[in-house]
């Protein structure tokens, strides 16, 4: 029965990679994903645990877009300034 549950929850983790449900961390944290949904606890447990996943990966998501951001600002601050010299010569 714990094989038949431990394939079940392996196919589902490949539907939502392919699905591209929490995609990127299903593919980084495949290996603890399995066993925690494989050990023993309740719905309202995982529930927790899930809302916990999503938290993280949309704060991990914010802070790249920040990132991200910020470059881009800094990218176009550059291009002004070069800019603004060609037009000054």
């Amino acid at each position: 029965e714990i094989g038949d549950l431990a394939k079940a929850i392996h196919k589902a983790v490949d539907y939502c990679i392919e699905a591209d449900h929490l995609r990127s961390f299903l593919i980084r944290n495949r290996a603890e994903v399995e066993p925690m949904l494989l050990s023993e606890g309740t719905v309202e447990e995982y529930v927790d645990s899930m809302n916990e996943v999503k938290e993280q990966e949309i704060e991990r998501l914010k802070r790249e877009l920040s990132k991200v951001t910020q470059e881009k600002n800094e990218e176009i601050a550059r291009l002004k300034a070069l800019l603004a010299a060609k037009e000054n010569k």
